[in-house]
């Protein structure tokens, strides 16, 4: 998998989670007719659901985003060398 590919799906999974948490804040207080920060609803296990795609996005970053030369964690934002080893990273 290329660093591009690893980029792409780091970010989906996290908005992803982003996304899905604020639309059950949003409609799943509604949909019982309860506040919608009210944690002892039944709809409240719903959470579980985008805390997974955050967590899941966070092991990806930290499994993957390495240089693919060194194996040395890469920093978040996309840095043109790895600072380690000074090879050039492909993004491609």
């Amino acid at each position: 998998m290329s660093m591009k590919q690893i980029y792409r799906r780091i970010w989906a999974w996290f908005l992803a989670g982003a996304l899905l948490f604020f639309a059950i804040l949003a409609l799943g207080g509604r949909i019982e007719g309860r506040s919608s920060l009210d944690m002892h609803s039944t709809s409240a296990w719903l959470l579980v659901i985008p805390v997974g795609c955050i967590v899941y996005a966070a092991y990806t970053s930290m499994r993957y985003w390495r240089c693919e030369y060194c194996g040395s964690a890469l920093p978040t934002k996309l840095a043109k060398k790895c600072t380690k080893c000074g090879r050039e990273i492909d993004y491609k």
